[in-house]
């Protein structure tokens, strides 16, 4: 009977670790794709601060022109048409991706103004934020439970906000566009299953059809910076397709391998490096309003972490 009991149990044990290796796999690829993202867009200011002369809207049409374009190449060559077609055609799944792409397309846009108007410094403060608002959107919309060390991080950073908007008598509402826009997004994201090229070819080519009428016309009135300022902005209004592609390629797949929570954990690596690019190499200035305000920011996430690493691990 003992040999016959411990047969079973190794079997049963043998069916765990079997059935927990994917889990784990998908954890550390998931942790992969969400570093590469966020460093990607963490770097990223250094690419739009190159459009100086451009308008931001012309930069974002471009942006989702080429990057549709690109998608179109991706998705055919995976033939991954006829799939998305049967999948669009449900209206509670064309609904949600409607929604994607407007938080994603005005993300875009806050985003790239907030480096051409110099506000790259209120632009992090948005993203330092957003892990935060993962937690409280995941609770809200996704049952994901909150913690009161959480609740708490939550609270600490809306101090901050508040801070700065006493101070300079507005509120900081690029930030909090740019947290809001991308949280929604990540949550949205969450709600469709579809891959990473798929969804993101959708969401550029809704937004390509009225951005290439604005580049036809711009071009036509002599407008627009594309094929007129040179064959160097040319190519690089051109890559702003790959390089606004592959970090949300990275990031549609983060969404679909970890928690709406865990994903929140790595953005901290985004805004850190903006802001030390904003003080750094576009010199910003950084007042003393902005240190308090920072600084509980980042005891907001110092919680934040600490809960998270006190619970479990971070790719539990």
């Amino acid at each position: 009977m003992d040999g016959r009991a411990n047969h079973l149990w190794s079997k049963c044990l043998l069916r765990r670790q079997l059935a927990l290796r994917p889990i784990k796999n998908d954890s550390v690829k998931g942790g992969l794709f969400a570093f590469a993202a966020f460093f990607l867009w963490g770097i990223l200011p250094l690419y739009w601060k190159l459009f100086a002369e451009v308008s931001t809207f012309e930069v974002l049409c471009h942006r989702v022109l080429w990057s549709s374009t690109l998608l179109t190449f991706l998705l055919f060559l995976r033939g991954g048409f006829p799939s998305l077609w049967r999948y669009l055609k449900n209206s509670k799944h064309a609904a949600w991706v409607l929604f994607s792409t407007v938080f994603i397309a005005s993300n875009w846009f806050l985003f790239i103004y907030s480096v051409q108007a110099n506000r790259l410094i209120e632009g992090s403060l948005g993203y330092y934020m957003n892990p935060l608002l993962f937690v409280v959107l995941g609770r809200v919309f996704l049952g994901e439970r909150l913690s009161r060390l959480q609740a708490a991080a939550f609270g600490v950073a809306l101090l901050g906000v508040a801070n700065q908007t006493l101070h300079f008598g507005k509120v900081p509402w690029l930030g909090i566009s740019l947290a809001l826009t991308f949280g929604m997004y990540g949550l949205v994201r969450k709600k469709i299953s579809l891959d990473s090229i798929s969804i993101l070819w959708v969401e550029t080519t809704l937004v390509s059809f009225p951005a290439a009428v604005w580049v036809i016309h711009a071009h036509l009135v002599h407008r627009g910076a594309f094929l007129r300022q040179g064959p160097r902005m040319t190519f690089l209004l051109l890559a702003a397709g790959v390089i606004t592609a592959i970090p949300l390629l990275c990031f549609g797949r983060a969404t679909q391998l970890l928690r709406l929570s865990t994903v929140g954990f790595f953005q901290f690596l985004g805004p850190t490096l903006q802001l030390l690019i904003a003080v750094f190499i576009f010199g910003e200035p950084f007042t003393q309003t902005h240190v308090l305000t920072f600084t509980l920011i980042w005891i907001a996430v110092g919680i934040y972490c600490y809960e998270g690493f006190r619970r479990v691990s971070v790719f539990s």
